[in-house]
């Protein structure tokens, strides 16, 4: 059974009011019902700051059910070590057992901050306000509780620059994210953990989409197609674009198999059978055959249908458009197109004088 005092630790402030006034007030109708759809259940207001916050960005506080946003927890923990010899921090609900303690509150403190309170527990004397940071030189009055050391760049990042695995508790900046995210997917990785280790938390496209770059959460989103398509039992003939620019995934259907199609992403034709660019001089048995010999007997055979004739000097195919039989190679041999037999290079006739053509 759920009952407003109980769930009023999570409950945005506007919704426990209603509750309380369908039970108590309103012959089971709140006052104003507009008021309350402007409030979605992933917000919350913070009993310390009193401001809309959202549920990502809260902490719940060890061994009780309060939670409140971390910046004010980093505010709260912050004040009492500022105390004197205060090193055991109780719940800032007054009369609860909840505690918090230095590794529970880790993920999101400053290092200045955790470094301190560490020292403070080890600390048999005890300090002063006036405590310095070890490995600094700077005063606690210095630290800025808006702030966290991200676990990746170990940066000092402000704390709206956060992002929040989802179904965990660590959190890290966002670019480093990002980066993470890139280089999963460049080792062909799609579905993608939290960078703890052992930890169960997840990232996902559209959970991520905020903080993504547009070509990276478009390559996640293909890939994670790819993965469904290339997986699937019933949907063995796919193929990619042969063009090295394109390479996009397409599905093969068995109606194109023996004609040429078009890529929808690149529109250039291809050869789904093949699966090569569009071969406009054979056909696909032919064309398989020949490949099969190696592009040598390719080039041969293409040779021998179109005509082509090879240079005596460079051996490289030149194609005849029209005009004369003389023919001048780029490699500046001239030769007559029908026999072959040599030319001079300053003049030509007409005919061939070994031909006649």
């Amino acid at each position: 059974m759920l009952e407003p005092e109980y769930c009023r630790p999570i409950l945005p402030s506007d919704i426990f009011d209603w509750w309380i006034n369908a039970l108590y007030g309103h012959n089971g109708q709140p006052s104003d019902p507009e008021r309350y759809i402007i409030s979605t259940s992933s917000t919350f207001i913070c009993k310390l700051c009193a401001e809309l916050n959202h549920l990502e960005d809260s902490f719940d506080v060890k061994g009780c059910n309060h939670f409140y946003c971390r910046q004010c927890i980093v505010t709260f923990v912050l004040s009492k070590l500022e105390e004197h010899n205060v090193t055991s921090v109780a719940c800032p609900e007054a009369g609860c057992r909840g505690v918090l303690d230095p590794e529970y509150c880790r993920p999101f403190l400053p290092k200045e901050v955790f470094d301190w309170w560490e020292n403070a527990l080890h600390d048999q004397n005890g300090q002063s306000s006036n405590h310095e940071i070890k490995g600094s030189n700077a005063s606690v009055s210095n630290i800025d509780p808006s702030t966290f050391i991200c676990d990746f760049c170990v940066e000092s990042i402000p704390l709206e620059d956060s992002f929040n695995i989802k179904g965990c508790s660590h959190f890290y900046c966002q670019q480093c994210i990002g980066n993470f995210v890139m280089s999963k997917l460049q080792d062909n990785v799609t579905s993608i953990a939290c960078p703890e280790p052992g930890c169960t938390g997840v990232l996902d496209p559209e959970y991520c989409r905020p903080i993504l770059p547009n070509d990276i959460y478009d390559r996640w989103g293909k890939s994670l197609c790819e993965n469904v398509i290339m997986g699937s039992e019933s949907t063995m003939n796919y193929f990619y674009c042969p063009f090295a620019d394109c390479s996009a995934l397409m599905i093969l259907e068995e109606q194109d198999e023996n004609d040429e199609s078009q890529c929808p992403h690149c529109e250039r034709v291809v050869c789904p059978k093949c699966k090569v660019p569009w071969h406009v001089e054979f056909h696909c048995d032919e064309f398989q055959r020949l490949r099969d010999k190696g592009e040598d007997e390719m080039v041969k055979e293409l040779a021998k249908k179109n005509k082509w004739r090879k240079c005596p000097k460079c051996k490289y195919y030149v194609e005849k458009a029209d005009g004369c039989m003389y023919i001048k190679c780029r490699c500046g041999y001239a030769f007559c197109y029908n026999c072959g037999i040599k030319a001079k290079t300053d003049h030509h006739t007409l005919h061939c004088p070994n031909c006649k053509q």
